[in-house]
């Protein structure tokens, strides 16, 4: 059993630690909690009473031998330092997206990993959706063949004033890191790269402040290209409602298409690079249409089955779904579509150099006021 420390409790600690407590996880039970003082305390007292309280960090690891894990919760740029200090108190690590706020911070917690006895895997709840994994195990089967373009509108992210100032972190450089694309699209890179890897190249255009009064962005559009000739579009957007969350994946032998939780799936009855150069008709290739609506485990249930995942895998030594790998590879991708929109050209995912002078760029703007 993995008794952990749930760092932070705000709306997404407290969700944590409620499932902690509820006996749905099967191998993980909540320890304590670590907070600063005030009325959060209190209503800890009153809410878990069997969980230890911790107060700061240093209090949380002076303890470190009566836990096994901690799950990072804490604003994004915090998530670093506090994952490096569990790495080097031999605990095991799950930190809420994003990893960090920084590439090079997720290579060295890669790399402290490595060496360190904790692991290390980062909560990217979309995995453990049951439409993205039945959309997984068709694009693994090869029942799309190969795969040529990709399609995601993913303008559901309505979010208004109140949210984006809910927190003087919030929606700003300083305390984020970015808006739009380092933020809310970790879960879209996530999936991304768990149905197609990573794109080799990215071309963007990205707004900043469009919708709200906020010096982040909250809307861009993205073409990723990969190296096997998959070619990718995304749009996305926090000002937009109604919104649409919707996939298009389209390959020689078929379309996929999720929207919401309904699958869509077009089988050719030909492949269609072969049909192209034998067939003695214009154009049309004869499909089968099957349609599915998958279970909804959003919210609650999808959290619930990463926390199954992740103590299983501390329990048995086997990999996890969302590993620290994956994580960076979210890292590279919102810093791409950041960097091609400031540069004005494609930039590779693998010379991310100039990325620093932009967030220095933009931290400068933002302290101006």
């Amino acid at each position: 059993m993995q008794r952990i420390a749930v760092i932070g409790f705000g709306s997404m600690g407290s969700l944590y630690s409620d499932i902690l407590c509820s006996g749905d996880v099967r191998n993980g039970a909540l320890h304590g909690i670590c907070t600063r003082g005030g009325d959060k305390v209190s209503l800890i007292r009153q809410r878990y009473p069997g969980a230890t309280i911790y107060e700061s960090e240093e209090d949380l690891f002076a303890d470190s031998d009566a836990y096994d894990a901690v799950l990072i919760t804490t604003p994004h740029k915090k998530h670093f330092g506090t994952a490096m200090k569990a790495l080097e108190s031999g605990l095991d690590v799950l930190s809420e997206k994003p990893l960090c706020a920084s590439i090079g911070e997720g290579l060295k917690l890669a790399d402290a990993a490595d060496v360190a006895s904790g692991r290390i895997a980062v909560m990217l709840n979309w995995r453990f959706r049951d439409v993205f994994r039945k959309a997984k195990a068709i694009v693994d089967s090869g029942r799309l063949g190969h795969i040529t373009h990709a399609v995601w509108i993913a303008n559901f992210w309505y979010r208004t004033s109140y949210y984006h100032h809910l927190s003087p972190w919030r929606s700003t450089w300083d305390g984020e890191g970015g808006g739009l694309a380092l933020n809310q699209m970790q879960h879209i890179y996530s999936i991304w790269e768990w149905l197609f890897g990573c794109p080799d190249r990215v071309i963007s255009s990205v707004r900043y402040g469009k919708f709200s009064n906020i010096s982040v962005d909250d809307s861009f559009e993205a073409i990723l290209m990969h190296k096997d000739g998959l070619d990718g579009v995304i749009v996305a957007s926090t000002g937009e409602s109604p919104g649409s969350n919707h996939l298009e994946i389209h390959g020689s032998l078929g379309k996929l298409v999720i929207d919401g939780n309904n699958i869509l799936l077009d089988s050719n009855e030909v492949d269609s690079s072969i049909f192209m150069e034998t067939a003695s008709v214009t154009t049309g290739i004869p499909f089968r249409e099957s349609q599915e609506t998958a279970a909804d485990n959003s919210g609650r249930g999808e959290y619930i089955e990463a926390l199954n995942e992740f103590c299983d895998a501390l329990e048995s030594g086997t990999p996890f779904v969302s590993p620290v790998t994956a994580g960076i590879t979210c890292l590279r991708i919102s810093a791409a579509i950041y960097l091609s929109s400031y540069l004005g050209k494609a930039v590779q995912l693998d010379d991310l150099s100039l990325y620093d002078s932009f967030i220095e760029e933009k931290l400068k703007e933002e302290r101006k006021g």
